[in-house]
């Protein structure tokens, strides 16, 4: 029996009964101590060692009004909260496994922090559980396409507080979860109980997101199953009886990809979605600009400035009182997101951040991109404020030939023409009608627009009573 999350992630599915925690490690790393502490709050000073695999070590929950719940767990975890049983592999029999077809849902794998081998054997055993795992699932699916269900896994450092923990370096933890594919790595203490809370949150979030991504794919696989062959796989695109010039190839499956609209229909405004990995980041599954918004997500969007170089002068609009992002607030000539799929066409492609700014300038100011000069993508930055998380791609566009066409505005809208300065320069910080723009976004627009202004026509433009164009120019040209 499935239930549904609550939170940001409602569409994954969970099974309500307990999951299986795994407590694996060398000998002598702490395990059974570890689990006492998680389970009974306490240390023993000399536990028996475990023998064999022990199925009943202990039990948990994990409810949504821990005060110690971290973030990613308290936005997906549900109302009745997670329950645990957590089982033991006998450090002494390192070939013991689960019983056959028992499903286990996640991996606590300890090590010995003062011992370095004790670090290198933890990595075998990681390895050697996800093999029996592949090799159980082969052994009932057979070799059909049967999706497999990811083992997630935790790094458990014990015995944190005694001398010599630092035996085994950070890079070398960071190392083996990047080629284990591990879903994190404490450093705990059984006398202390310090990292333990963390320790069991991680394989939480973790055994919840590989559930999301096991029942989506039984799911795509279904769909698949369900199509005709001539749906199910990937064809040639024909729209109004001709084969579409941007899809002459072979394009993915359908069931690959569960939120395309119908060819010829139009495409639902779904927002790429991003998770931060490391330094990177990685594209999750899409969301509309309004749940970005109410979760906090990250996500892509595009700022589009039109502007006349010569006199650095900017096109400033401000946002309807009802507008989704920024109400009120004075802007981009035009801003919106990167949407999934694109709205030309057959609605099938997905959308470059290029063509989500020529669709900004079509649909928010009526004028097409081949009518003003050519967009310049300057840079690209993150911007984060009350829950707009954006990584932003900056576009201009010099106004340039007969100038700038007639604008199509909604009623509630304007648009103003504003020195560049006044706009990125302390004194707008300070005014609070501008939308937030970070420090990095300000800077480097001020040195791009620096370049192409030049000093006689901004005068001539805006005039220099309070002295800002021969502070930002360096002239005094009047």
């Amino acid at each position: 029996k499935a239930i549904l999350l609550q939170g940001s992630y409602r569409h994954w599915p969970i099974m309500s009964s307990p999951f299986v925690v795994l407590v694996v490690g060398p000998q002598d790393s702490g395990k059974t101590s570890l689990i006492r502490r998680i389970t009974d709050g306490v240390c023993p000073p000399r536990p028996t060692p475990t023998v064999g695999l022990d199925m009943e070590a202990g039990h948990i929950a994990i409810t949504p009004i821990q005060e110690d719940l971290i973030d990613e767990l308290a936005a997906v975890i549900p109302s009745h909260g997670l329950d645990f049983d957590l089982w033991e592999i006998g450090g002494r029999e390192p070939d013991r496994r689960p019983p056959r077809g028992q499903r286990v849902d996640g991996l606590l794998v300890c090590y010995d922090t003062t011992k370095r081998a004790s670090f290198q054997r933890a990595t075998h055993v990681l390895c050697r559980m996800r093999v029996d795992a592949h090799l159980e699932h082969v052994r009932y699916q057979g070799h059909s396409p049967t999706p497999q269900r990811m083992l997630p896994a935790v790094l458990c450092g014990t015995k944190m507080d005694e001398p010599g923990s630092d035996v085994v370096s950070g890079e070398e933890v960071q190392a083996f979860m990047e080629q284990s594919s591990a879903s994190g790595a404490v450093m705990t203490s059984a006398k202390s109980g310090e990292g333990i809370s963390r320790a069991t949150q991680l394989l939480a979030l973790a055994m919840l997101r590989a559930d999301a991504d096991f029942f989506s794919e039984r799911r795509m696989e279904a769909v698949v199953k369900a199509k005709p062959a001539a749906k199910a796989w990937g064809l040639r695109c024909v729209v109004d009886g001709s084969i579409s010039k941007s899809h002459g190839s072979m394009t993915s499956p359908w069931g690959a990809r569960p939120h395309e609209p119908h060819r010829g229909g139009d495409a639902q405004r779904l927002v790429e979605v991003l998770r931060t990995s490391g330094q990177d980041f990685d594209i999750v599954a899409p969301r509309t600009a309004a749940q970005c918004l109410q979760s906090g997500l990250m996500h892509r969007a595009v700022h589009v400035w039109l502007w006349v170089p010569r006199q650095g002068a900017l096109l400033l609009r401000r946002y309807a009182p009802d507008s989704l992002k920024h109400p009120d607030r004075w802007g981009p000539s035009c801003q919106t997101e990167v949407h999934c799929y694109g709205m030309d066409g057959d609605g099938h492609a997905s959308e470059l951040s290029a063509q989500a700014a020529e669709r900004a300038l079509l649909e928010q100011l009526g004028i097409k991109a081949i009518n003003v000069g050519n967009l310049e993508h300057w840079f690209s930055c993150e911007s984060r404020n009350d829950g707009c998380n954006e990584l932003l791609d900056i576009y201009v566009s010099p106004i340039t030939g007969l100038g700038l066409p007639p604008l199509e505005l909604l009623p509630c809208e304007d648009v103003d023409w504003v020195y560049f300065v006044d706009v990125f320069g302390p004194e707008a910080v300070d005014a609070g009608t501008i939308l937030h723009m970070e420090d990095e976004y300000r800077s480097a627009m001020l040195q791009q627009l620096r370049k192409h202004v030049v000093a006689k026509d901004a005068f001539a433009a805006f005039g220099d009573s309070s002295g800002i164009c021969a502070r930002w120019l360096g002239s005094t040209v009047k």
